[in-house]
């Protein structure tokens, strides 16, 4: 399973994009880790 990373930084709507962004690789199968160096990409 690929593992994706975010960094999030600035307003509200920067962290509500990144909570669908995270949702919707998820769902595609992509596990979101607490670490870029857990992370594939």
């Amino acid at each position: 399973m690929p593992r994706a990373y975010f960094e999030t930084y600035g307003c509200a709507l920067n962290h509500a994009d990144t909570a669908i962004m995270k949702s919707v690789l998820a769902s595609h199968g992509y596990e979101i880790v607490d670490s870029i160096d857990d992370a594939d990409i």
